[in-house]
């Protein structure tokens, strides 16, 4: 595979967003994502913009992707990174090392020190504890009093490839030379702007999605089962989508391609945005 061949590769993704309300509080709100066990969160990552200097929390165990997506924008020092450690306090020195390589911009290993690279197919796999309530107890607290709060979560999600369901996966390698990606990842946003409501990112550059890649059967069942967790998990668990609906965004020729089997596996987003994809794309 080339090099143009890889970036097109890695441009492409499938996202979809929505705004809901907050009835509990963000901590019951994250407990939502537990239920139905399609996604077990591994690490998650805060950010509170500030004037001059930005604030993040971090937890859990593989926090690689966050470095490498955050690293060169974040405009952190040492202190303003804060850590919560499991309460085993397994993880205080991996913590540690994440937030220098936050704070001075070091270079870093592709791979989380209990994270598995499945070489026969591209997977990663998580070999540690889960994040619970613990955790997000204490994001709750953190992030009460700031006004804008941009929460990323990371976790394992089950994967069906080939027809063969491949238990829990957590990133995938989708070219070579690369770093792994996050099967998905979900975003939480909330503004003093916007008070009451949280904004709602799920997205994925996977190809676990696709037809064209690991066969109609598994593909279909994948973006099923995440429509399905999503709606009924997400979207029903007490919250109230606000208008407008949920939205559908396919970005790259690989998804764009495949656009009917999204809009179908995703019957409650609206796709106004994929027709203005759609009309500058050619197969």
């Amino acid at each position: 595979m080339d090099g143009l061949e890889d970036r097109l590769k890695m441009s492409s993704y499938f996202a979809v967003s929505a705004r809901l309300t907050e009835p509990f509080g963000l901590a019951s709100w994250l407990e939502c994502l537990r239920q139905g066990g399609f996604f077990s969160t591994i690490a998650i990552a805060a950010v509170a913009p500030g004037r001059l200097e930005d604030h993040v929390w971090i937890a859990g165990y593989a926090l690689e992707p966050f470095v490498s997506a955050g690293r060169d924008w974040l405009r952190i020092s040492k202190n303003s990174v804060t850590l919560h450690p499991h309460r085993s306090g397994s993880n205080i020195d991996y913590l540690e090392n994440i937030r220098a390589q936050l704070s001075e911009k070091n270079s870093r290993a592709s791979l989380s020190p209990i994270e598995v690279l499945e070489a026969t197919t591209g997977f990663t796999i998580i070999e540690g504890p889960f994040l619970d309530q613990y955790e997000e107890v204490a994001l709750e607290g953190w992030q009460r009093p700031r006004e804008t709060v941009i929460i990323d979560l990371f976790g394992e999600i089950s994967v069906s490839c080939r027809r063969a369901i491949t238990k829990k996966r957590y990133r995938q390698i989708l070219a070579e030379g690369t770093e792994p990606q996050p099967l998905i990842t979900l975003r939480l946003a909330r503004g003093s702007s916007d008070a009451g409501c949280i904004g709602l990112v799920v997205r994925s550059a996977s190809n676990i999605w696709l037809q064209s890649e690991i066969g109609a059967v598994s593909a279909t069942r994948n973006l099923e089962t995440l429509s399905n967790w999503l709606k009924n998990t997400l979207l029903g668990s007490g919250t109230k989508i606000l208008e407008p609906a949920p939205e559908l965004h396919l970005e790259g020729s690989p998804f764009l391609r495949e656009s009917a089997a999204f809009v179908t596996a995703f019957p409650y987003c609206r796709t106004e945005s994929l027709g203005i994809h759609l009309l500058g794309h050619s197969p």
